[in-house]
């Protein structure tokens, strides 16, 4: 017989969790929208070459990630899928990094069309409209790659926990945030790609 012995399970979780705590920390230098006019432009340019659309800086969106009921405006937490979640919302550069991260709300709305803020036609008619639509969807689908990358690297992501387990959260909301010094994996990329889905049903114009 032979005895294998290693780090225990409460050794490991707070290696883990120191890990993650070091990523955030240094996180926080990166996670940021561009700033000035020169990362601006460039982030637009980047964002060009996906299908032309000018001046973007960000591709925006939010995915539901699954918590326990909560005690306290449970209801607030029910979204169209019939279960708890809270609402995290990404934004995201052309090259699939973090630039922007909030996990503190629940919702479960589409975007309003506001003068910074680009959105597809509901029921496009004409072709114009269709063509806008194609090339929207086209150059957003970069954060539904990051979230797929996201839910690939992060499993917790698809854990249901109670909202109240702040531990948990707070690993969570430092996966995001790390996530960004994560390199862009090319396979993984691959991978997701075939899964990233839009649907304009739902998204107010």
């Amino acid at each position: 017989m032979i005895l294998l012995l290693g780090p225990t399970q409460a050794s490991v979780s707070r290696i883990f969790n120191d890990v993650v705590v070091a990523l955030a920390n240094k996180a926080v230098q990166g996670v940021k929208m561009p700033a000035t006019e020169q990362h601006r432009r460039a982030t637009a340019q980047d964002f060009a070459r996906i299908r032309g659309f000018p001046r973007v800086i960000g591709t925006i969106d939010c995915t539901h990630i699954a918590i326990k009921a909560p005690s306290i405006d449970e209801h607030l937490y029910v979204n169209r899928k019939r279960y708890h979640s809270l609402n995290v919302q990404v934004v995201c550069n052309a090259r699939g990094l973090i630039t922007s991260f909030c996990a503190r709300f629940p919702g479960d709305g589409g975007y309003p069309l506001m003068p910074f803020l680009m959105v597809p036609y509901k029921q496009p008619e004409t072709l114009s409209e269709h063509r806008f639509n194609k090339g929207h969807t086209s150059t957003r689908v970069v954060v539904e790659q990051a979230f797929g990358v996201l839910k690939l690297r992060f499993r917790q992501w698809k854990v249901k926990i109670p909202k109240q387990d702040k531990a948990s959260w707070r690993i969570r909301g430092r996966d995001g945030r790390a996530a960004r010094w994560l390199a862009w994996d090319e396979k993984l990329k691959r991978e997701t790609e075939e899964k990233a889905t839009y649907e304009t049903k739902g998204w107010r114009r």
